[in-house]
C-alpha cells in the first residue's frame, strides 16, 4: 500500500513507564506508528530520541551493552525500541519525534542512589515518591508486631537493585518497662542479654524492601518512633525517624494502693489516697474499666475487723463504676472512702478482682476519733521574763468538737509544762500541771510567777493540752498531748549587740552611703526573736549641720560591713544638729547570730576639710527592743560599748573638692581639680586605668604639692599626652597627708573623640535632682566660658563658672550641691542653667529642678 505521509501519522509509546537506577539500562522502551484512526501502520522512516523535559544527561541504546545512539532506523516496520538512562535522578519527559510524525512523549522516573531507610510501621503503605504514608495501627505490650524497612533515594523511591542482606542498627525514643523489662528486636521473645542495642542487626532485603522485622516494646506510651540506619554499607545509609506508635498496656495484673496514715476511724479518708490498676510489666493500665472489672476493697491485716464504705455496690466497699479510674488510677479520696474499725491499730487492705487478690496496701494507722486543741496562746517560739517580779504567766487554747458527731464536755482536759535546755524538748523536765480543767469551748491556767522562776537555770519552757480522763465518744490518746506539737517558749533572751567601726579613716565631701559602723545582734537562745526598734548614737567630732546631709541605717544582707546593693533600707534622717543621731520607727528582727545592720552618712559636697565625725553606741539604754516579752520588759539585753566610732577616733575631711574633671584638649587630655580647703594636705597624686573600677597605675612620680591648711579656693591641673583616640581613660585623684594617710576623692573619665562642631549645653543628670546633679557641656571654638543657675524670679543663684578659658573639647562632671554662692541650701524648685560663650556670641539655657 502507497503511505500518503499528508495523513496524520502518530508515533505512540506504548511501554510502562521506564524506572531505573541511575546510569543503569534494564527496561526498554517500545513505541509504535499509527494512523489518525489508531491502526498500525508499517513506514520506512528515521525517528529520532529526545528528554523533552528534566535535569540530567540522557543516553539511549538499542541493547543495554550497545552504542549510545540519538535515532532509530524504522525500515517497514510498524514499531520500534531502544532502552533509556540518565545521571541524574528525578522525572523525565522522553519524546520521540521525526518530519511527518505527529510526536508522543513519556514520563520516565529515574532512581536516584540508595541514601536512606524508611520504617513502616503497622497499618501503614510505602507509596513512590511519597515514602511512609498513613495511619499506625497501636500495639500492645509485650505483642511482637513487625515493621518493614524500606530503601530508598533522595526523593522517596525505592532503589529496586538493593538486594542482599545489610548490617542494620536500630534507634528508639523507647525505654525500659517500670519494671525493668528491656524492648527487643528482631525475636518474638525477650533477649535479656543485651536487647538495648540493637546494632549490627543482619536484615534481609529484596528489590530495595526488608524481610519483616519482629518488634517488642513492654512499655506503653505514645509517640514511640524508630531509626534504622546502616554505617558499613555502600554507601552508607542514614535512618529516617518513622512516625509516632502508641504503645497500650497488655491486660490487668495488679493494683497498688497509695493511702495517707494515719487516718481516723469512720471518717471519709484524707489525705491523697489513690489505687492503680497495672499490668504485668507494671504500666498504668489507663484503659482499665471498673464497670468491666469490679474490685472490692477489704480488710488484709489488723488487729480488729474493718468495713470498707464509701464507694460504689451494695455494701460500699467496691468499685464498679466506668468513671471510678480515671488513666487507670481510683481517687479514693474523692470517691469518699471510708475505714470503719473496732479496734485502733495498724491494718492493710486489699484489692480482690473475682475472687483473687491483686495488690494490698502498705501498713494504715487507724485512730479512734478525739477532740481539736488549736490557737494555743502564746504560739511556740514566743519569748517569756521568768523574773520573780512578774505576774503569772497565762495559757490557753481552744477545744473543739472537731470531726466528732458529738462531744461531751464534761471530759477532762489538763494544761502542762516543763522546763529543758534542748531545743527539740528532749530531756523536758514537767514541772507542773493545772489539774482537770472544765472545758467551755477553750482552756486556760494561769502559770504561778514563782513557778516561772525555776526557770532561770533552763533555756526553754514547754507547754501543752491533754486530754486525761474520757467518756462517751472521745478516746484518750495514751502518752501524747492533743496539740500537734508542744509549745517552745525561751525563757529569759537577752540580746548581745556587738560590733565596729568601718570607715576607711576619712569622709568624701559629697559622698552618699559612706560606711560609718556595723553592728551585730545575737539573741540567746538562737531561738528568741527579739525586735531591735530604735537605736540612739552620740554624734562626736565638730562636723556641723551644714557637714553632713543624711544619715541611713541599713540591714546589711550583702558583705557585712559594706555598703552594696543586698542592703535593706530600714531608715533615714536628715541631721540638723544636735548630740544625738536617733533610729526609730524601723524593726529588725534578730533572730540568729546573723542579724547585722549598717549605718552610713552622706556629706555635703561643701562640708568643712577641717571639721571630724564619729558616733557612739555607749550603754545598754541605747538599744531599744519591741514589747515581744511576755509578761515582761525586756531588761536583759546586753550591749557592747562603742569609743568614737572611726579608724582612731573622728574622722577628719582632708580635702573639699570643688570640682574636678578631665576634658580633652586636641590630642591630649587635661585634668583639672580645685578644693574648697586642705587640711594638712602634702599633695596629690593621679591614677589612671582604662577600666572603672580596676588596675589603676599612678601617673606622676613626683608628688603635686598641696596646700597644706587652707580655707582658701586652689586650683591643680595635669596634663596626660600619652593617650590614643577611642579609648576611654578613667583618672583618680589621690591626696596624701603629712601624716603618711591617703584619701582617694572622686574618678573622673575621658576620651580623645572628635572634637564637637557646635557649642551645647547638656541636660543635667539627674533631674529633679536630690542632693546634688552633674553638668555637661561641649566647646567647638577656643573661648571663655560662664556657668550660672538662675532661679523662677530671673535671681541669680550661683556661679560654677566665671569667665574661665575653655579649649575645643567636651567637659563633664560639673557639680551643683543646690547651694547659693554663700553655701546655703537653696529652696524646693525650678531653676534655670545658663552656658555662655559671649566671644563665640552663643547662648543656651536649661531648666532643672531641685525636689527635697
Amino acid at each position: 500500500m502507497t503511505v500518503n505521509y499528508q495523513d496524520a501519522h502518530h508515533l505512540s509509546i506504548t511501554s510502562d513507564p521506564v524506572n531505573e537506577p541511575v546510569n543503569m539500562f534494564e527496561d526498554q522502551v517500545t513505541f509504535e506508528v499509527r494512523d489518525a484512526y489508531g491502526n498500525l501502520e508499517t513506514v520506512t522512516k528515521t525517528v529520532d530520541l529526545s528528554m523533552l523535559s528534566g535535569t540530567g544527561t540522557p543516553t539511549f541504546r538499542q541493547t543495554p551493552t550497545g552504542s549510545d545512539i540519538t535515532q532509530i532506523d524504522l525500515v517497514n516496520a510498524g514499531s520500534g525500541s531502544f532502552y533509556f538512562a540518565c545521571n541524574v535522578a528525578g522525572t523525565k519527559e522522553i519524546g520521540i519525534s521525526t518530519t511527518g510524525l505527529v510526536a508522543t512523549s513519556q514520563n520516565a522516573t529515574i532512581s536516584g542512589i540508595a541514601s536512606k531507610i524508611l520504617i513502616k510501621l503497622p497499618g501503614q503503605s510505602f507509596v513512590n515518591g511519597s515514602g511512609i504514608i498513613g495511619p499506625v495501627t497501636a500495639q500492645q505490650a509485650g505483642t511482637s508486631f513487625n515493621v518493614t524497612l524500606y530503601i530508598v533515594d533522595s526523593d522517596n523511591y525505592v532503589v529496586d537493585t538493593e538486594t542482599g542482606s545489610r548490617a542494620i542498627d536500630f534507634t528508639s525514643n523507647t525505654g525500659n518497662a517500670p519494671d525493668g523489662t528491656q524492648p527487643t528486636i528482631n525475636g518474638n521473645t525477650p533477649d535479656v542479654t543485651d536487647v538495648l542495642n540493637w546494632s549490627d542487626i543482619s536484615i534481609g532485603f529484596s528489590a530495595g524492601v526488608s524481610d519483616n522485622v519482629a518488634i517488642i516494646l513492654y512499655k506503653s506510651g505514645s509517640g514511640v518512633n524508630f531509626t534504622a540506619s546502616d554505617n558499613s554499607g555502600s554507601p552508607t545509609l542514614t535512618g529516617e525517624t518513622s512516625s509516632n506508635l502508641t504503645v497500650n498496656p497488655a491486660a490487668l495484673n495488679d493494683f497498688v494502693f497509695a493511702v495517707t496514715t494515719p487516718q481516723i476511724d469512720g471518717l471519709p479518708v484524707s489525705g491523697t489516697n489513690t489505687l492503680t490498676a497495672r499490668d504485668v510489666y507494671q504500666n498504668v493500665k489507663t484503659d482499665f474499666d471498673a464497670s468491666a472489672t469490679p474490685v472490692t476493697i477489704a480488710k488484709n491485716s489488723g488487729p480488729g475487723t474493718l468495713s470498707v464504705k464509701g464507694l460504689h455496690g451494695t455494701s460500699g466497699d467496691e468499685l464498679n463504676q466506668a468513671d471510678d479510674f480515671s488513666q487507670g488510677v481510683a481517687n479514693l479520696t474523692s470517691l469518699g472512702m471510708r475505714l470503719d474499725v473496732s479496734a485502733e491499730g495498724t491494718y492493710q487492705i486489699k484489692a480482690t478482682v473475682g475472687g483473687t487478690d491483686k495488690g494490698s496496701s502498705g501498713n494504715i494507722a487507724i485512730d479512734f476519733r478525739t477532740a481539736v486543741v488549736s490557737n494555743p496562746t502564746p504560739a511556740a517560739d514566743a519569748n517569756i521574763d521568768a523574773s520573780a517580779s512578774n505576774s503569772d504567766l497565762s495559757l490557753s487554747a481552744d477545744v473543739s468538737q472537731g470531726e466528732l458527731t458529738t462531744y461531751d464536755y464534761n471530759d477532762d482536759f489538763q494544761i502542762r509544762w516543763g522546763f529543758t535546755n534542748n531545743a527539740d524538748g528532749s530531756s523536758l523536765q514537767q514541772t507542773g500541771s493545772s489539774g482537770d480543767l472544765t472545758v467551755s469551748g477553750s482552756v486556760s491556767y494561769n502559770v504561778p510567777a514563782a513557778t516561772l522562776q525555776a526557770g532561770s537555770a533552763y533555756s526553754y519552757f514547754f507547754w501543752w493540752v491533754e486530754n486525761v480522763n474520757t467518756t462517751g465518744n472521745v478516746t484518750q490518746l495514751t502518752g501524747s498531748p492533743i496539740t500537734s506539737a508542744k509549745q517552745r517558749l525561751i525563757v529569759n533572751p537577752t540580746l548581745q549587740t556587738s560590733g565596729g567601726d568601718v570607715s576607711s579613716g576619712s569622709y568624701a565631701p559629697g559622698g552618699t552611703d559612706q560606711e560609718m559602723v556595723s553592728l551585730q545582734f545575737a539573741p540567746s537562745p538562737s531561738q528568741a526573736t527579739i525586735q531591735v526598734v530604735s537605736l540612739d548614737f552620740q554624734k562626736t567630732g565638730t562636723a556641723t549641720a551644714g557637714d553632713i546631709d543624711a544619715f541611713h541605717l541599713y540591714e546589711d544582707n550583702g558583705t557585712i560591713g559594706q555598703f552594696d546593693g543586698a542592703d535593706n533600707l530600714l531608715a533615714s534622717l536628715g541631721y540638723s544638729g544636735g548630740s544625738t543621731v536617733s533610729f526609730s520607727g524601723f524593726t529588725l528582727n534578730a533572730v540568729a547570730s546573723g542579724t547585722h545592720a549598717l549605718v552610713t552618712v552622706d556629706v555635703n559636697s561643701a562640708a568643712n576639710g577641717s571639721h571630724t565625725l564619729g558616733l557612739n553606741l555607749g550603754d545598754q539604754g541605747d538599744v531599744g527592743v519591741g514589747d515581744n516579752v511576755v509578761n515582761g520588759g525586756a531588761g536583759a539585753i546586753q550591749k557592747a560599748a562603742f569609743s568614737n566610732i572611726g579608724t582612731g577616733g573622728d574622722n577628719p575631711l582632708p580635702v573639699t573638692l570643688i570640682s574636678f574633671e578631665a576634658h580633652q584638649d586636641r590630642d591630649k587630655i587635661v585634668i583639672q581639680w580645685e578644693t574648697a580647703s586642705e587640711m594638712e594636705n602634702e599633695g596629690f597624686f593621679l591614677y589612671r586605668s582604662q577600666e572603672d573600677q580596676t588596675n589603676f597605675r599612678q601617673l606622676n612620680i613626683q608628688i603635686i604639692p598641696g596646700a597644706g591648711s587652707s580655707n582658701q579656693a586652689h586650683s591643680y591641673q595635669y596634663i596626660d599626652t600619652d593617650v590614643e583616640e577611642n579609648i576611654t581613660y578613667y583618672y583618680k585623684l589621690i591626696s596624701r597627708d603629712y601624716n603618711g594617710q591617703v584619701h582617694e576623692n572622686g574618678t573622673v573619665s575621658c576620651a580623645i573623640v572628635p572634637l564637637p562642631e557646635t557649642f551645647t549645653l547638656r541636660q543635667n543628670y539627674p533631674n529633679p535632682f536630690n542632693p546634688g546633679t552633674q553638668i555637661s557641656f561641649d566647646v567647638a571654638e577656643e573661648g571663655h566660658i560662664r556657668l550660672v543657675i538662675y532661679n523662677s524670679l530671673g535671681q541669680k543663684i550661683r556661679t560654677l563658672i566665671d569667665n574661665r578659658l575653655y579649649q575645643p573639647g567636651s567637659y563633664s562632671n560639673i557639680t551643683w550641691n543646690a547651694r547659693d554662692n554663700q553655701n546655703r541650701r537653696v529652696a524646693n524648685g525650678v531653676y534655670y542653667l545658663e552656658l555662655l560663650a559671649p566671644e563665640n556670641n552663643f547662648r543656651q539655657v536649661r531648666k532643672i529642678v531641685f525636689m527635697k
